[in-house]
């Protein structure tokens, strides 16, 4: 099904504390400034 929400709340706690596995998925995509990282599967 598209378009399930699957976490919702304050933006800073959804961010700094994300609950769901897809949320967590996201936001562990996302490059950190500064950072060198090793290439992640895609």
């Amino acid at each position: 099904m598209l378009g399930k929400i699957v976490e919702e709340g304050n933006t800073k706690e959804v961010i700094s504390e994300p609950m769901h596995p897809y949320t967590q998925s996201l936001l562990s995509s996302v490059p950190e400034l500064g950072k060198k990282e090793l290439n992640k599967p895609t």
